[in-house]
């Protein structure tokens, strides 16, 4: 039976996949100091948080499960990772609490950003999946309830507050976010501390993708958001497709290395949301948990220069980085074309040493299919 079980329940974009990175990265490490990190991987408890959610009917429910029965069957502390924990409503949390309060003590770390930084990271998530909402009407969105990201989900006060209920004050612990400039391993050490750990415990050494897009791609993933959706449509694609698509193979695997300004709001916006993330600190700090870092970085978020609301971006710096993705993706394009040709020439010799006649269509039939495997990466 664990004797400490952490689950860290996001919010979105503060932080969370530079800290799951990390914990999945010292995974081994951290089993050798008797910590568990339950599953095999981070998309495991992301799963994990999708089947407690939505209940024992879930597809991924058995995956919930077995994260319960693994930290059950350990002696020593555990440590759940995932943002989508966050997203679950007040009858879910508190299951969640009652089930993991039987294995150990239940303490819930919430890491807070400020809100004028956050929520444009949030709606960069957006367009890689193919959304096309420009940024201010994002903001207007977020009161909406049927709008998959809202403010329920996003301002650390709201999701603090379904958890309170179930998890004495001196349990949960809001890590806030250093602001920009700080020591990359601030962070680290703040969220080490409200999970138990020794910062020094795990290696910072650690490999971790850059998130952000710049205001260019942004701009370029908003035009080309409802296209993008339609070629994969055609496919048909499996629900993560445009996670799978968009995100992955378009946003994270060419638009994130292309550098530019960064993104902004209205000021109109940024008015509103500053306003909130005020409301959001004060309420924090009335609810008695334990904070681990400062709540003024909830409220001092200052942009940076160069910044750039993405209906201000020239067309022109558009189209150079379309021109660029479009180079790229027939590069790639090339490179799988090649790596087919050689894993075929093999197959072909091998088919010319024994003689056979096949049907001219039946020829062309078997080359469009090698060839749609091949562009495909099956």
């Amino acid at each position: 039976m664990a004797s400490r079980v952490t689950i860290h329940i996001g919010t979105p974009k503060s932080g969370t996949t530079y800290l799951q990175t990390l914990l999945f990265g010292n995974k081994r490490r951290l089993a050798e100091r008797g910590v568990l990190l339950p599953l095999d991987k981070a998309d495991d408890h992301a799963l994990a948080a999708i089947g407690m959610r939505n209940g024992p009917d879930d597809t991924y429910a058995e995956r919930w499960e077995g994260m319960l029965a693994e930290v059950a069957a350990w002696d020593g502390p555990a440590i759940i990772t995932n943002e989508w924990f966050g997203m679950a409503g007040p009858e879910r949390t508190g299951e969640a609490v009652r089930r993991l309060g039987e294995v150990g003590e239940v303490h819930v770390v919430l890491t807070a950003r400020d809100l004028v930084d956050q929520v444009p990271a949030a709606w960069q998530e957006t367009l890689k999946l193919g959304d096309s909402t420009q940024i201010d009407e994002f903001v207007d969105k977020l009161e909406q309830e049927e709008f998959r990201w809202g403010w329920w989900d996003i301002d650390p006060a709201e999701v603090l507050a379904r958890w309170a209920p179930f998890v004495p004050a001196e349990r949960l612990h809001v890590v806030t976010i250093p602001p920009r400039g700080a020591p990359s391993d601030v962070l680290w050490h703040r969220f080490a501390r409200a999970c138990g750990l020794r910062p020094e415990w795990c290696s910072t050494e650690v490999k971790f993708a850059r998130q952000s897009l710049s205001v260019e791609a942004a701009r370029l993933l908003q035009l080309a958001g409802p296209r993008l959706l339609a070629a994969i449509d055609a496919t048909p694609p499996p629900w993560n497709g445009p996670r799978k698509w968009i995100q992955s193979h378009l946003s994270h695997g060419i638009l994130l290395n292309h550098r530019g300004g960064r993104i902004t709001m209205s000021s109109e916006r940024i008015a509103e949301v500053r306003a909130r993330s005020v409301r959001s600190s004060a309420a924090i700090e009335a609810s008695g948990c334990v904070i681990h870092g400062d709540l003024a970085d909830l409220t001092s978020s200052r942009l940076p220069d160069g910044a750039t609301h993405p209906d201000d971006v020239p067309d022109a710096a558009v189209l150079d980085l379309a021109l660029d993705v479009i180079a790229e993706q027939l590069g790639r394009a090339r490179k799988v074309a090649n790596r087919a040709q050689v894993t075929q020439k093999p197959r072909a010799e091998a088919s010319r040493a024994v003689p056979r006649t096949v049907a001219p269509a039946t020829r062309l039939r078997r080359a469009l299919g090698r060839a749609r495997r091949a562009v495909r990466g099956d």
